[in-house]
């Protein structure tokens, strides 16, 4: 499995999408962004896939592009 994790900002989309040797290393950076983190708009989160296109079908969500907002 490949460990994800992706910073999302709910008015613009992806922000940033980094892959970590393990889950708990991913988890552990998306706790901190939780502990620092005081922009509303930003999404951090962990998640594990086979694959990148995996992921982008279970969580399509985050790799929409909102061209209104550009």
């Amino acid at each position: 499995m490949i460990n994800f994790l992706v910073k999302y900002s709910k008015s613009e989309g992806l922000k940033e999408l980094l892959v970590h040797p393990t889950l708990e290393e991913a988890v552990s950076e998306q706790f901190y962004y939780e502990r620092n983190n005081y922009d509303d708009d930003l999404v951090v989160v962990a998640l594990q896939a086979d694959s990148l296109e995996t992921l982008m079908k279970t969580h399509s969500r985050f790799f929409w592009v909102n061209y209104a907002c550009k």
